[in-house]
């Protein structure tokens, strides 16, 4: 498992903790939809930790993978709503737009914009017929890419058979960004997978934005959007994995211009700092610390609803 808290690591000197001694380690690119991540995460001291589980030792050796730590749609809404963010309904994609999209590059990011919708109304218990609504959608998005039966009747079945338990339906929703991923990898479509998660990762941050509302309206939800630097980080070195392609060039234009809009923030560095705890654990304290001004808010806000409206239209 590797664990790359978002915050102070880089995807160089993330700690791996291996899982198979006997298995070599090699130094290999690859991606995490689902990563235990902490964002902005803060002790009753005021100082941000997270604590990894060591119960395999490790070693310099092991510090050898290259790792996309890209969090799922899923887990960023699970962190807007343990910090209090509520449902609003108006900053989702009208599904009824789906069926004007035509071109790979509009396909792709249509469906990480949708997927993510899907995943923010899931965790606010939307209830069933949302989610097949959302499913079938995606299903005839996916096929206009060549990817037929993107989820399948087993799918399906699930999600009749939870009914209306929201917990159990979120659950099969976290499930199927994972098989989303693989359907992509497995149907030759990487380069419209990184767009998919450009896509993904943009409504996402369009929901953030607009549930912090104006600038230090809530501090932890904007909090969270200064940490979001790390995984727009991870996103662009991934899509630059296939930046021969035009559309996926295309898009990485859009995520250098929010990279830009991140340094004209102010930030202080601090030494990380690993301390081992009782049992097998290590807290990490310490890294770079950011903050919005009002101008430097205001203009990411502003640059994300710009890129999300481009991207929707």
């Amino acid at each position: 498992m590797k664990l790359c808290p978002p915050y102070h690591l880089s995807k160089n000197n993330c700690i791996f903790v291996p899982t198979d001694k006997s298995q070599k380690m090699k130094k290999i690119v690859y991606l995490l939809p689902f990563s235990l991540l902490f964002f902005g995460c803060q002790d009753e001291e005021g100082v941000k930790q997270v604590e990894l589980d060591l119960s395999n030792e490790t070693s310099e050796e092991s510090i050898n993978k290259v790792v996309y730590t890209i969090p799922s749609p899923n887990e960023q809404f699970d962190l807007l709503q343990n910090i209090g963010g509520e449902l609003d309904l108006l900053l989702i994609h009208d599904l009824e737009s789906l069926d004007k999209y035509s071109s790979p590059k509009s396909i792709s990011l249509n469906l990480g914009v949708y997927t993510a919708d899907a995943s923010y109304m899931m965790r606010y218990n939307q209830g069933k017929s949302v989610f097949m609504n959302y499913v079938s959608g995606l299903d005839r998005l996916a096929t206009k890419l060549g990817v037929s039966q993107l989820f399948g009747e087993d799918l399906l079945l699930m999600i009749e058979e939870a009914e209306d338990n929201s917990e159990l339906l979120y659950e099969i929703s976290s499930d199927n960004y994972l098989k989303v991923y693989n359907k992509m990898v497995e149907n030759d479509k990487s380069p419209e997978l990184a767009m998919i998660l450009a896509g993904g990762w943009i409504e996402t941050m369009h929901i953030l934005f607009h549930s912090a509302g104006e600038y230090n309206n809530d501090l932890l939800i904007q909090e969270c959007i200064t940490e979001q630097r790390y995984v727009l980080e991870n996103l662009i070195d991934f899509m630059g994995e296939y930046k021969n392609n035009d559309d996926v060039n295309g898009v990485l234009d859009m995520l250098a211009s929010v990279e830009q809009a991140y340094e004209s923030l102010d930030c202080e560095s601090t030494e990380v700092e690993v301390k081992k705890e009782e049992g097998n654990s290590m807290v990490l304290y310490g890294g770079d610390s950011c903050l919005f001004t009002a101008d430097s808010y205001n203009s990411m806000k502003e640059l994300i609803n710009k890129l999300r409206n481009t991207i929707t239209a």
